[in-house]
């Protein structure tokens, strides 16, 4: 779905979105079928993105990339991914997810009017505005990040509940941040990954190279930060 063959209700949707994204300093960057807005703060940037899919079921989702965390993985690399647009810096490899999800949901409600595209959108702008900018705010301080994922750990949750990553490369996310954070526990994440990473139940085999190249690069990491929250 290129831009200049956008159904009507995406023009809309974007037509209303786009004031909003404007006024908060984000950039609009078109691509085939999709839209990216995306805002740098400081040595970070909130990234705002739209997938536009037949029928009206678009999907909204929203990230934050920290390039101290994503070009330690973009050096390393990944098993089976090109990562080349991502080192050009066409798009973000992103380090955070999104804190929740928009209360407009398009898989039960496919937007096919235009009072649906008004209710999508003001449910992003709420959801942007109420949660999202103050979460990422505190997620740009990476030991705030830290916190988040000792506090997942203890209710017995992944880290992939706040880091953004399609596999496994979130272990690595997290032990990088452990490490930015100069973590007095980065020894026992780094034996949680290495029981994950090295227990042949999960088929991680072709990743190991991969792993061993960044426990190398964990070695000449320097801490940023001091394991102290910003109030």
């Amino acid at each position: 779905m290129p831009e200049n063959n956008l159904n009507e209700h995406v023009k809309l949707i974007l037509s209303i979105i786009e004031p909003f994204f404007n006024d908060n300093q984000f950039e609009h960057r078109s691509q085939p079928d999709s839209s990216l807005f995306v805002k740098h703060i400081d040595n970070t940037a909130i990234i705002c993105g739209f997938n536009w899919k037949s029928e009206g079921y678009h999907e909204f989702g929203s990230y934050m990339w920290l390039p101290d965390v994503s070009n330690n993985i973009l050096d390393i690399g990944l098993p089976n991914m090109d990562l080349s647009s991502y080192r050009t810096g066409d798009f973000l490899f992103s380090t955070v997810k999104s804190p929740g999800k928009i209360d407009y949901n398009t898989e039960k409600n496919p937007i096919q009017t235009d009072e649906a595209c008004h209710l999508f959108c003001n449910s992003i702008i709420s959801f942007l505005e109420n949660i999202g900018f103050n979460y990422y705010k505190e997620c740009a301080y990476i030991p705030n990040i830290l916190k988040r994922m000792d506090n997942l750990q203890e209710a017995g949750r992944l880290w992939s509940d706040i880091l953004a990553s399609n596999g496994p490369e979130y272990f690595w996310q997290g032990l990088i941040i452990s490490k930015l954070s100069n973590d007095i526990n980065f020894s026992e994440k780094m034996k949680y990954v290495d029981s994950i990473y090295y227990d042949k139940q999960y088929g991680l085999d072709e990743w190991i190279p991969y792993y061993e190249r960044l426990k190398e690069r964990l070695k000449i990491i320097d801490p940023k930060y001091n394991n102290r929250l910003l109030n």
